[in-house]
Parts: C-alpha cells; structure tokens; sequence
C-alpha cells in the first residue's frame, strides 16, 4: 500500500475537542517549562562569564 503523497482528513469529534484542549495545555505547559529552563541556564551563563572575565 502505498501512502507517499495522500493524506486522510477527517472533521473532529466532539469528544475529540477536550481531548486536543487538553494536549493543547499540556503542549503549552512544556514550552513554558522549556523556556523557563532556558531563561535560567541564560542567566547562569552569564554571571558565569562575568566571574571569568572579571580581573
């Protein structure tokens, strides 16, 4: 079978809705994590590099 090229669509259910509402928020959850995360090794980084440049 081949499937290069196709694609199947189909509409959402209705209890599917809640479901993706709930990856949705979860999807967003983990960004915000990930970025805190990265703000924060941001931030390490740079007072690290302080205390090695500073004379």
């Amino acid at each position: 079978m081949d499937l290069i090229g196709r694609s199947v669509v189909r509409p959402i259910a209705p209890e599917d809705v809640d479901a993706l509402q709930a990856l949705e928020a979860a999807a967003d959850t983990l960004l915000w994590g990930a970025e805190a995360n990265l703000a924060r090794w941001g931030r390490r980084a740079l007072m690290m590099k302080e205390l090695v440049t500073e004379p």
